[in-house]
């Protein structure tokens, strides 16, 4: 038998074993309750975060689809991406915790919702970044799947919280009948062992605790987080917990309007006695909404805020049902739109009131905001617009009108200054538009701005001043080629007048006779100063006259101008001087032409109103620089002088200073009037300083580039001839006989040999078959005028054709005939009538530019004064002189290769005689060096190329000309 001992400890054993193990089923069985107690407390935030996650799903498709308002653009990107990111980690997070759930039901709901989550992400991220895959339909339904399958996962984790709870309960009780057992089975030393167990349990329980407060604090944080994204948003959150019998409004909420949590309580009753009474109806109608149809509904309305103010807020709300379809949780949100509703009334009153027709569209062309003028302007007035399509409104418009507001909406700006719209009635419109974007945030098209102007009047007045500027340009050209014509059929037969005038001078007359004669030609010139000032009248009043800038030398020009008019200052008893600044130089850069048609006309007058007195013609320096001087021009008399009160007047045209004048001393009161016009084309103003009976001091001033200084032996170079006047020969083109008598009575005064034709294609076949120095070119003829004759001429295929000098002749000085001709290629031109002076000059100055003749044009017309009209004899000789040549090249060549002095002597002989009449000097002078080398002359290789070269000229000349004539 087992000692009393033995047994007592082997109780104590066993009663330790069974208390031990008891002990480690309570330790077990507090150590689950505590962990379902943790999961409890979890449990409900997980169902409260699944509850926010219905509603942000909820907020997200809402702010989306408000796009067809026009104040979207105040929802910064930020906020969106905010609620968008808590979305997805509320979601992440509620996942999570099903995992460790191990709920299979809860598994399979989140894998069905799985993708419906990322399709609402991806609509929101599509529609943030203005996607074209962004679709509002496919958000609908993802939302409408979503929100039951959200409902769903709330139920289960519900129904596991109702499980948990189920085993705290049970787990409680347990542990209490095994505590009583244990207490009832070990007495007082069980007791002893079961207070140390308590101890220790104590301890163990208030580690669970610790967990516990740490797993609160985690999810405190989530709801300080969730709080601080409402707070960032600046959305006010409120929530009606029916279950729970709570209510509460987040911190942001009492920050829009004012108050704190002392002032309320944070229920639906006490945000619902603030709202206006007028829009109170309106909030009830959208929670009756939201509670029967479970969705989200958004209203405008005012709210008192704590200053007693109504402000505007947008408030959203949405409800949540149980299986049994009660109500359990309301939630909503608000947010202070103050601002943007002042803005949309500043905005709406200044589109509506704006002078321009202005119209504000959203991304789909639906009207946001119209101006008065926009309706009037398209005949709208009376009808709401705003909300509808701009399509809708207008039907007719067509696809490039919808082609331009898709181009827009991607950022472009479209302007048009006059689009032609056809109305209705067949009539049609004129616009001036411009289409561009307006943004909602810094890169993302809100919609587009249309601003549009009916231009149809001032078009049509446009159109009105265009066909009246046609007609005038069309009667000023009537007009012109009315003068131009005028001024031909006139110049022509005064060119006759005064060149027989300037013929008859030049002989000796009886004095009668010789009075007569000057009197003709002070008529006709007088006539012909008459019809020039007519003209340049006519080219002022047209703006078409122009300077021609080039270098000129001014002294010579004031001397030039004072030797002219001597004769009439003499005739006047007038002295008349020049008074020339020695400071300037002479050569200078301007209208030479123009500045002496000034001074003419200044020392002129100034002549022929001055009778025994003096005339001074004054040049003097003001200031100067190393590129251009500044000079003052006067031309002062002692004549009759102005009275002040008509000083204004004489620069008119056709009016003098006094009415007698014109009777008194003749003209036409034009010349001051063209002076006036030419010294203001210059860049300067004429003055004048005068009083009846007391002179006249005529002045302007002109600053002129200097130009550079020729050498003296450029100017002795530039004025030697460089030919004789006697050995030039001429073609003159003139159909008119008068005319054709005065040039060639001209041209016999200086021996010029000349021919004469009629028309433009005689003078054509005579260049091509003598040689002329230069010709003068009438520019109307009959067969070929002068302009195809000239062009005919410069396209022969030779230099001599392309250089030969070509004088324009024309009685026509309206146009701008000295431009086209120097255009047609022609190298001077001549107004006709002409003085005898001006012709010679002509002549002289184109002396200097005659280019060598052809030799083949030498060679026609030399035999073509042999052979006459006998065009048989003509080809005869040409050929036969052509073989004569090509047997001299090749005895020549033969002699370089067997040298003989003596034979070389003959064939040089023989071909001297064509040499000479065909005036080929450098070939004979070459044959002349050859021959005097005697013996030597093959090793001079230079001197045999050169013979041999210039012989094989005239043969193919020869060759060329037979061909080209007489085939």
């Amino acid at each position: 038998m087992q000692s009393f001992a033995t047994v007592r400890n082997n109780l104590i054993a066993l009663f330790l074993i069974v208390v031990s193990l008891v002990v480690g089923l309570i330790i077990y069985l507090n150590h689950r309750q505590a962990k379902h107690i943790a999961n409890s407390q979890e449990l409900g935030s997980v169902i409260n975060i699944s509850g926010r996650q219905r509603m942000l799903s909820q907020w997200l498709v809402k702010e989306v689809l408000k796009t067809d308002q026009v104040t979207d653009s105040l929802l910064a990107t930020n906020e969106l991406d905010s609620v968008l990111w808590l979305f997805e980690d509320s979601h992440d997070y509620l996942r999570e915790k099903s995992k460790q759930l191990d709920n299979k039901d809860l598994n399979q709901l989140f894998e069905q919702i799985q993708p419906l989550m990322l399709e609402i992400i991806s609509e929101v991220h599509d529609f943030q970044n203005g996607a074209s895959s962004y679709s509002r339909e496919a958000l609908l339904v993802a939302e409408s799947t979503f929100l039951p399958l959200m409902d769903r996962i709330t139920n289960v984790f519900e129904e596991e919280e109702a499980e948990t709870f189920e085993n705290i309960h049970s787990n409680v009780s347990m542990s209490n009948y095994v505590l009583a057992l244990v207490i009832i089975c070990s007495g007082g030393f069980v007791l002893l062992f079961s207070l140390n167990l308590i101890k220790r349990f104590s301890f163990k329980l208030e580690e669970v605790g610790e967990q516990l407060q740490a797993t609160i604090s985690r999810e405190k944080s989530k709801v300080q987080k969730l709080e601080f994204l409402t707070n960032t948003i600046k959305v006010g959150i409120w929530e009606k917990d029916v279950k729970e019998s709570s209510e509460k409004w987040s911190s942001r909420l009492y920050e829009i309007l004012g108050f704190s949590k002392e002032d309320y309580q944070g229920t639906a009753d006490e945000f619902m006695s603030l709202v206006h009474p007028t829009d109170l109806p309106i909030l009830l109608e959208a929670s009756k909404r939201s509670i029967e149809l479970e969705e989200p509904t958004t209203v405008e309305l005012r709210v008192k805020n704590y200053r007693g103010e109504y402000i505007w807020v947008e408030a959203s709300g949405n409800a949540r049902k149980n299986a049994k379809g009660e109500v359990e949780l309301l939630v909503g949100g608000v947010l202070d739109v103050t601002d943007r509703k002042l803005l949309e009334v500043q905005l709406k009153v200044f589109i509506e009131r704006a002078p321009a027709a202005i119209a504000m569209f959203d991304t789909s062309m639906r009207y946001l905001a119209v101006s008065n003028k926009w309706k009037e302007d398209y005949n709208i007035q009376g009808q709401e617009i705003i909300g509808k399509s701009h399509y809708e409104v207008f039907p007719e418009i067509g696809d490039d009108w919808k082609a331009i507001h898709q181009k827009c909406m991607k950022g472009h700006v479209n302007i048009n200054d006059e689009e032609p719209f056809e109305r209705e009635d067949g009539s049609m419109q004129y616009l001036k538009w411009e289409v561009r974007p307006w943004y909602r945030s810094e890169d993302q098209v809100g919609g587009l701005l249309m601003f549009t102007q009916d231009v149809t009047q001032s078009i049509l007045e446009k159109e009105e001043l265009r066909n009246a500027k046609i007609q005038a340009e069309s009667a000023a050209h009537s007009k012109e080629e009315f003068l131009a014509t005028m001024s031909h059929e006139i110049r022509t037969p005064l060119n006759a007048i005064i060149g027989i005038a300037h013929i008859l001078q030049m002989e000796d007359h009886k004095p009668e006779q010789a009075e007569q004669i000057r009197l003709l030609r002070f008529s006709g010139e007088n006539l012909l100063s008459l019809i020039n000032d007519i003209l340049d009248i006519s080219k002022i009043n047209s703006g078409k006259i122009e300077l021609s800038i080039g270098k000129f030398d001014l002294r010579y020009l004031i001397e030039n101008i004072k030797n002219s008019l001597a004769f009439k200052a003499r005739e006047n008893l007038v002295k008349l001087s020049v008074v020339y600044d020695d400071n300037l130089p002479d050569q200078f850069v301007g209208d030479v032409t123009r500045l002496a048609q000034i001074m003419n006309n200044l020392v002129s007058n100034a002549i022929k109103f001055t009778n025994d007195g003096n005339v001074i013609i004054s040049v003097e320096l003001i200031v100067t620089n190393e590129n251009q001087s500044r000079i003052k021009i006067s031309v002062k008399d002692d004549g009759i002088g102005i009275d002040p009160a008509n000083q204004d007047k004489i620069f008119n045209s056709f009016e003098q200073a006094e009415e007698g004048t014109t009777k008194r001393f003749g003209g036409t009161g034009l010349g001051l009037f063209i002076t006036k016009k030419l010294i203001e084309l210059m860049g300067s103003t004429i003055h004048v300083e005068s009083e009846l009976g007391g002179g006249s001091n005529f002045y302007f001033e002109l600053e002129l580039p200097h130009a550079e200084e020729e050498s003296l032996e450029a100017k002795e170079e530039s004025v030697k001839p460089n030919h004789k006047l006697n050995d030039l020969r001429v073609l003159v083109a003139e159909d008119n006989t008068a005319n054709q008598m005065i040039v060639m009575k001209y041209l016999n005064r200086v021996h010029v040999a000349h021919d004469i034709v009629s028309d433009g294609a005689k003078a054509v076949e005579l260049a091509k078959s003598r040689a002329y120095d230069m010709i003068f070119m009438d520019l109307q003829m009959p067969v070929m005028d002068g302009y195809e004759a000239t062009r005919a001429i410069r396209n022969l295929k030779d230099e001599y054709f392309e250089k030969v000098p070509i004088i324009a002749l024309t009685a026509d000085a309206f146009a701008d005939i000295k431009g086209q001709t120097q255009a047609m290629g022609m190298s001077d031109f001549m107004s006709k009538p002409f003085k005898p002076s001006v012709f010679y000059d002509v002549l002289r100055r184109n002396v200097g530019q005659v280019v060598p003749t052809r030799r083949q044009l030498v060679i026609l017309d030399i035999i073509g004064e042999l052979s006459g009209d006998d065009t048989d004899f003509r080809d005869a000789f040409i050929q036969q002189c052509q073989q004569s040549y090509l047997d001299f090249y090749q005895a020549v060549n033969l002699l370089l290769v067997q040298p003989d002095v003596a034979e070389l002597k003959k064939e040089i002989h023989k071909i001297k005689s064509l040499n000479g009449q065909f005036k080929l000097d450098n070939l004979q002078n070459a044959l002349n060096d050859l021959v005097s080398q005697n013996e030597s002359y093959p090793t001079h290789v230079e001197l045999t190329n050169r013979v041999l070269t210039l012989t094989k000229e005239v043969i193919d000349e020869l060759g060329r000309l037979s061909a080209e004539h007489f085939q």
